[in-house]
Order: structure tokens, then sequence, then C-alpha cells
């Protein structure tokens, strides 16, 4: 599949939400905008158009540190058979109150 040729939106061309944990290294990286991408395993079958909520975790417990995120490109270019690369676009960064 070429650079940029997956479809747009989720089903029937709606964006879909898929929560993706991580931990607080990689949760501070996305925060800053230094990481503006994300590698992964394509077994949600992501799209440009969707919404990525990075939830902070520590281990299996959330902090209730939030990212949203959109998926701005995709491609499969490179990568390990049934992994993509994304291009984020950052959106709104929440936070737990204390």
């Amino acid at each position: 599949m070429e650079a940029g040729s997956f479809p747009l939106g989720g089903f029937k061309g709606k964006p879909w939400e898929h929560e993706i944990k991580v931990a607080p290294e990689a949760f501070a990286e996305l925060k800053s905008n230094l990481r503006r991408f994300e590698i992964c395993q394509n077994d949600r079958v992501f799209q440009v158009g969707d919404c990525l909520i990075f939830r902070e975790s520590l281990g299996e417990d959330p902090t209730g540190n939030n990212i949203y995120s959109r998926i701005d490109f995709i491609s499969d270019q490179h990568q390990q058979p049934g992994f993509v690369v994304m291009g984020l676009g950052l959106w709104l960064v929440f936070r737990k109150r204390a």
C-alpha cells in the first residue's frame, strides 16, 4: 500500500476512537509535542481522521491523565508486516484533578 493511501475515517466515514495505554515517559513526550508519531500494530485498522486517546498508566493503573490526538497521516511503508506509522496532530490534554 502506498504512503497516505489509507481511506479517511472509520466505519462509514465516521472516525473511530482508539484507547492506547502509555507509560509516563511516553506520555510526557506526547504532551511536550516531541513525539509526533506512533508505530503500532494495525490490529484495530487505524485510519486517517481517527482519534487516539493516550491514557497515561503506571503498569495497569491509569493516572487519569489523557491526551486526545487525531491521526493526520498513516503508512505501512518500511514497517514490519501488520504495523503502521501514524503522524499525530495534538488536540487536547486532560489532567486528573488533585
